[in-house]
């Protein structure tokens, strides 16, 4: 039994020290972003204006068929530097579907 506590206690401590680490990371990421949506056309834009890392947008395009499930697929922009444009469409047949962005 101790050894089962011993293990979950260095488990926790494990994950409490990841999250901790990761605090410096967390603070160095984009800010002031605009996701802008349908620009271009059917697909996303985000541009940041201040801070550091990178930023990318992200879609979902989908595409319905008569009489089938629809299908979704994700599409990713580019990671960009502050003050640059990160976009992508959905190309084709597929309409957009949702916009987000991510930043690191």
């Amino acid at each position: 039994m101790k050894s089962l506590v011993r293990a979950v206690l260095v488990g926790t401590g494990i994950v409490v020290a990841g999250l901790l680490g990761s605090a410096n990371a967390a603070q160095a990421v984009p800010s002031g972003c605009n996701l802008q949506v349908g620009v271009p056309a059917d697909g996303a834009q985000v541009r940041c204006s201040s801070g550091t890392g990178e930023v990318r947008v992200r879609i979902q395009c989908i595409l319905t068929k008569p009489g089938g499930d629809p299908i979704i697929n994700d599409r990713n922009g580019a990671w960009v530097g502050v003050g640059s444009t990160s976009s992508v469409n959905c190309p084709g047949g597929p309409t957009l579907y949702e916009a987000w962005y991510e930043v690191r």
